[in-house]
């Protein structure tokens, strides 16, 4: 991803990039207030940065909101559909497609400040961080197997 930004009189920017996960509910997407995980941690003397969110770490962000699903032995990839199915006119209203996946979210936060660091100013936003079903199909079979494993120890 590239990222350009421009603020007057900035000298110093500095990008953070958090991932982490909308819940979905009968609503759409809705704001998961859990803790996210900072990802990405830049700076620039111009406001350009570039950078990749690897594959793994979006997997491992899907996956994480996932495993609040799996209480439910009965949880599996046709619930999994379930859930992109909820997410249609929200995502489609946002990227004018229909969802193939569970995306995680990226929240990117951007200050810049001035040579002499008196003032600053921030400005976040988001962006969705596709990832392929089928690189979800392992995470969910082995969440699947953990949660048949503990029901089986627990007798």
């Amino acid at each position: 991803m590239r990222w350009s930004y421009t603020a007057p009189g900035a000298t110093k920017y500095s990008l953070q990039v958090h991932l982490n996960i909308r819940r979905i509910d009968s609503e759409g997407l809705q704001f998961d207030d859990t803790p996210s995980q900072r990802v990405i941690e830049l700076e620039s003397k111009d406001g350009s940065f570039e950078f990749e969110i690897g594959r793994e770490l979006a997997t491992r962000a899907v996956t994480s909101y996932l495993k609040a699903f799996f209480t439910n032995p009965s949880f599996g990839l046709v619930e999994v559909i379930g859930l992109i199915d909820k997410m249609d006119q929200p995502y489609r209203r946002l990227t004018g497609r229909t969802p193939s996946t569970i995306p995680a979210i990226a929240t990117l936060v951007i200050t810049a400040e001035d040579a002499d660091g008196q003032q600053k100013t921030k400005l976040s936003h988001c962006a969705l961080v596709e990832v392929p079903l089928e690189d979800l199909l392992p995470e969910i079979e082995e969440l699947r197997a953990n949660l048949q494993s503990k029901k089986h120890s627990a007798r």
